[in-house]
């Protein structure tokens, strides 16, 4: 699957500021950016952070939400600007006739279970063991019909499970390990920086639900309103300027990453070191790293 993204305007050009980086001849603007509390957004905060979108002139207000099938009517209503929102939540938009424009690449899954990092897992107390066990049981996903729920069924019907018995309810990224822990569910889908949280306090993993599904999955693109980018073509094009230049460095800087996370999620210094990094999509280039 490959997004197609609406090309740069050739209207406008970057100007180049006094250290040789490039900046912005548009209008101040300010951007309400819809995001999730996983490290897959960390080159938002470290573009805020270096400088890049000021450079464009551009004022990026984060907005966190629960899951990305949330973020989709938010730049639709208006409410954000720009949002981060997973494949199939797009998907489903898009046939449902919502006009939703892709403006920039965002995040890959992995070529192999090693790079992934989502798990669908279980409690180290659970006497599940396999996937078949998961039959008739309750998972756990951020929000329903996006792609936490179809890249599960789709890596379980891989190893013979019916998923049709399986009962899905909603739990927040950040409530994922205690709910599962507390017994209110069977399995959760976890992402980074959950999915550490879950392997250092013991639990097992049953699958790994995106590179299981197939490698090098689009995973979630940066995206606005065909509206928004009609009326603000050169807003978006500084903002995805600004990403790129913020992805780009986040791929070679990993340990800028780790500390950045720590600004936008709870999570503990010690999972921010051990954790799984995102393939983060520039172009043709992608990269991640544990």
């Amino acid at each position: 699957m490959r997004w197609r993204i609406r090309p740069p305007s050739p209207s406008r050009r970057p100007s180049t500021g006094d250290d040789g980086s490039e900046g912005a001849e548009g209008e101040p603007a300010t951007l309400t950016v819809g995001v999730l509390p996983i490290n897959a957004v960390a080159p938002l905060y470290l573009g805020i952070e270096k400088g890049y979108f000021k450079q464009e002139q551009l004022t990026i207000e984060p907005q966190t939400f629960q899951g990305g099938a949330e973020i989709v009517p938010a730049v639709m209503a208006g409410d954000v600007q720009i949002g981060f929102s997973n494949s199939v939540s797009l998907i489903i938009a898009q046939s449902k006739g919502l006009p939703v424009q892709i403006v920039a690449e965002g995040e890959t899954s992995g070529a192999n279970k090693a790079d992934d990092n989502t798990a669908l897992v279980v409690a180290k107390s659970s006497q599940l063991r396999s996937p078949k066990d998961l039959e008739g049981r309750t998972v756990a996903v951020n929000t329903l019909q996006d792609i936490a729920e179809v890249t599960t069924n789709a890596s379980l019907e891989k190893k013979g499970v019916d998923v049709s018995t399986l009962k899905y309810v909603e739990v927040p990224f950040p409530e994922m390990v205690p709910t599962l822990e507390g017994g209110d569910i069977d399995a959760a889908f976890v992402n980074e920086p959950f999915t550490t949280v879950a392997e250092r306090a013991g639990h097992r993993f049953i699958v790994r639900p995106y590179t299981e599904t197939a490698p090098n999955l689009p995973i979630a693109p940066w995206f606005t309103s065909r509206q928004y980018l009609e009326d603000n073509q050169d807003v978006v094009e500084r903002f995805r300027r600004a990403l790129e230049r913020a992805s780009r460095y986040a791929a070679d800087h990993p340990e800028e990453v780790r500390s950045t996370v720590l600004d936008y999620t709870e999570t503990p210094n010690a999972i921010a070191q051990q954790m799984s990094l995102p393939n983060f999509a520039v172009g043709s280039r992608r990269t991640g790293t544990r």
